[in-house]
Formats: C-alpha cells, sequence, structure tokens
C-alpha cells in the first residue's frame, strides 16, 4: 500500500525496506528492550510513520536554498560511517548536501526546547534517586589457573597451592600474578567491581576479605584462584552537586528531543497525505 505525501509517492517497496532496517536495528538494539517483541504489522507500522517524516523533511530540505560550503562538504564526508566515503566525493555530494540541510532542520528545531531550570534539576534528582545510587564495590586482584574438567581442575588446585606457598615465603602478589597467572595482565588487577559481576564462589570469598588481604585457593567453574582485595567502597547516592552537570545534560537532550518530535508532528498535521 503506497502513501502520498503532499503530492510525493512512497512507493510499498521503500516502505517494505525501511521495515527491514527497522527489524535489523531492533535486534541488534533488542537486549536494552524488554518485553514483548513488537509484531510485524507493528514494524510496518513504524516504518509508514518513518517513511512520511522522512519524506515530510526531505520536502523541507527542497526548500532550503541556503548554500552548503566546501568546508561544511569536506568535513562531512571525512566523518561519514555509512557507504557515502565508499564513493568519489563528486557523486556523494547531493545526498550530503541533503543531509546537510536535514540536520540544519533539525537543529533549528532543538533551538526552540524548553530551557532547563535548577529547579527541574532539582526535581528529576529527588525522583530518581536510584540513578544515583551506586552499589558496594570491591577492588582486587587475582591469580587464576583456568581449568574445564576435574582433572584440569585438580591440577589447577595443586598450581595454586604452590604459588600459594610463594607468597607465605615472601613473594610479591603483583610480580607472582605476571609470572604465574593465566591472566596475568596488569599484575592480575581486576579494577572496581559491585556485586553480581562475578561468579558466586569468586565473590563470595572476595567481598568477605579485609583490604590487603589474600585469600586461600578459591576454586570457581573458570578454575583455581588466589585473590588479593586492595580496598572495600560502600555504597552512595551521589550528592545532587556532583550529579548536576549531567542531570542537566540528560534534561536538555530531553527536552530538544521533545521540540523535534513536536516539530514533526506539526509538519505531519499540516501535510496532505493520502494513504491508497
Amino acid at each position: 500500500m503506497s502513501i502520498t505525501v503532499n503530492g510525493t509517492v512512497i512507493s510499498d517497496e521503500s516502505i517494505e525496506k525501511r521495515m527491514a532496517q527497522i527489524q535489523e536495528q531492533y535486534q541488534q538494539e533488542r537486549p536494552g528492550h524488554p518485553g514483548p517483541k513488537p509484531n510485524e504489522e507493528q514494524m510496518r507500522t513504524w516504518a509508514r510513520h518513518s517513511m512520511v517524516e522522512q519524506t515530510l523533511l526531505r520536502q523541507l530540505t527542497e526548500k532550503d536554498d541556503t548554500p552548503i560550503t566546501t568546508d561544511e562538504l569536506h568535513e562531512f564526508y571525512r566523518n561519514a560511517k555509512d557507504n557515502l566515503q565508499s564513493m568519489p566525493l563528486e557523486s556523494a555530494k547531493p545526498e550530503i548536501e541533503d543531509r546537510l540541510r536535514m540536520n540544519r532542520i533539525m537543529r533549528e528545531a532543538a533551538r526552540k526546547a524548553d530551557a532547563v531550570t535548577e529547579a527541574d534539576e532539582q526535581a528529576f534528582y529527588s525522583e530518581n534517586p536510584h540513578h544515583f545510587e551506586k552499589p558496594e564495590s570491591l577492588h582486587a586482584a587475582h591469580i587464576v589457573k583456568h581449568a574445564k574438567t576435574p582433572v584440569e581442575q585438580a591440577k589447577a588446585l595443586d598450581a595454586i597451592r604452590a604459588i600459594e606457598k610463594e607468597l607465605k615465603a615472601g613473594a610479591a602478589f603483583e610480580a607472582l600474578a605476571t609470572r604465574e597467572s593465566d591472566c596475568g595482565d596488569n599484575n592480575g588487577d581486576l579494577g572496581t567491581f559491585p556485586r553480581g559481576q562475578m561468579v558466586e564462589e569468586f565473590e563470595k570469598v572476595a567481598f568477605a576479605l579485609e583490604p590487603g588481604a589474600i585469600s586461600g585457593p578459591v576454586e570457581t567453574p573458570f578454575g583455581c584462584h588466589l585473590i588479593k582485595v586492595y580496598e572495600h567502597i560502600p555504597a552512595i547516592t551521589e550528592d545532587f552537586a556532583t550529579v548536576q552537570a549531567s542531570i542537566r545534560g540528560h534534561l536538555e537532550q530531553r527536552n530538544q528531543h521533545s521540540a523535534i518530535a513536536e516539530f514533526v508532528r506539526k509538519l505531519r498535521d499540516s501535510a496532505t497525505i493520502v494513504e491508497e
């Protein structure tokens, strides 16, 4: 079923192509979108709406006769991340000019976004406390001997016990991690991590250690470990002053998206759209 927007025909083939793009994008982003998967009809509806909006915006760019400078053209071409760079500049020029004009329209719409006040920032901070909670975390390192089978696990345990004897004799943990560990990069340092990031067997021992302490052999599904804890970092809620700038950035972006959506909605409402 084709659509005509202010006299411009959008073919069913174009809609199907856009639908395929949306499906591909959804598959890539799906892990971050809990809930039921949209059905084919929903995807087709999104594709139709998207094509209508693209057409309306392109119609606006056709009315924009403001020159595109050579510097703008070259900068966009240099930074293009799609198939534009595989084309000669002269061949890509019409598409680049079209996109630059589209970007100009979007920037102009975004400029009409509501200003963000400190009261807005304070309200967001108060209404979304979970965004600013940092859970208890741990800075630790390990020496590991990997194993996949019971036989390998027994050998890993023997190796870790031998390394433990060297530690008790005065060898430095970090030096042994670099020399002996199957993951010796950065002296075995794992960085900082909260609960729930490591396997249960590892985490149970690590979070029970005092800073500076080294565990005995710890067996996990990955093999056998020795763990050294550097620091326990308690759970905190970041104060408003610390996160105010990031809140402002988030709210400004949200308001700009709303302003653009409102601009497109008005554009659509004033258009002549015929579905056939």
